[in-house]
């Protein structure tokens, strides 16, 4: 079950999830343990859609059951994309004393050059920290915010952690919170997404979850992953896009790897993302339109 009532995890596996995440001990239920909470989870876990791809059954839809997500995401050490990491990470933040509650949120994109929303398909969470609501996000991919942000009436610019972004979360006219990103502090402001902050329940989620999956979606359309990653104390956001990872950080955007092969890509998943693959999975790409040609 997904919802507002996310079951709790057992001790154990709060132990095992925490040592996936490189976490020692158990963080406080405060701001500075959802930080922690945050960043670790987007340096250990990476974004992925492969679940989509490297299949032989198609349409492929993820499962939602916690259990499944748990199995994928901690113990084989996948990823996932919203549903699953945002889904998994609210077990999480209830299992170890959390106050939270799940919402959903319409993405930014542009259509030839025409701004738009998709529909509320995107899971986030919402902590409430002494009176005070946050954001808690591990599970977008794109510039989305590294670190909790706070739902106030007085909206500021929030370092990201990465190079010069910022994040700022802003009450607009229509009683929606728009989250917008800038990549400096001289850049202009863009859209990432804007939700309501409407509770949502499992079912809705499931639904969801259908329609990205088995939609014209980006996640159809491309093999994508996303990582954190630590650089010489900075942070730095490793993305992979069909056959090319790039790295982004402070005054720099980096082509860092090619694919020609699909030999070269395994290769790299598990280079860039710690993500290794069954040979059913890989073997199951063969029928995609994203798969790339034998070296042999």
């Amino acid at each position: 079950m997904l919802s507002s009532e996310a079951e709790k995890l057992t001790e154990e596996q709060v132990t095992e999830y925490l040592k996936r995440l490189q976490i020692r001990s158990k963080p406080s239920p405060t701001l500075e343990g959802l930080k922690l909470l945050c960043i670790q989870h987007l340096k250990c876990i990476p974004f992925e859609n492969f679940s989509l791809h490297f299949t032989e059954q198609r349409p492929s839809i993820p499962s939602l059951l916690q259990e499944n997500i748990f199995n994928k995401i901690v113990q084989r050490k996948r990823g996932g994309y919203c549903f699953e990491l945002n889904g998994l990470f609210a077990a999480l933040l209830k299992s170890l004393g959390f106050s939270i509650t799940n919402g959903s949120a319409r993405v930014y994109f542009e259509s030839n050059g025409a701004p738009g929303y998709t529909d509320e398909q995107h899971h986030i969470i919402v902590v409430n920290l002494d009176g005070e609501s946050w954001l808690a996000d591990v599970g977008f991919g794109g510039p989305g915010p590294c670190l909790p942000m706070s739902f106030s009436n007085a909206p500021q610019p929030t370092e990201n952690g990465i190079g010069s972004e910022q994040t700022m979360l802003e009450l607009q006219n229509d009683n929606t919170w728009l989250l917008k990103h800038r990549f400096n502090s001289g850049a202009d402001w863009k859209p990432t997404y804007k939700t309501t902050l409407e509770v949502r329940n499992g079912s809705f989620y499931n639904e969801g979850n259908k329609n990205v999956a088995t939609g014209p979606t980006i996640f159809t359309e491309h093999l994508i992953a996303v990582i954190l990653r630590d650089n010489q104390g900075s942070l730095e956001r490793v993305s992979m896009m069909d056959t090319k990872v790039n790295v982004s950080g402070t005054n720099h955007y980096t082509l860092v790897d090619t694919f020609n092969t699909e030999e070269e890509r395994i290769a790299g998943i598990e280079h860039w993302f710690n993500v290794e693959l069954t040979d059913e999975e890989v073997m199951g790409i063969s029928g995609s339109h994203l798969a790339l040609g034998s070296s042999s």
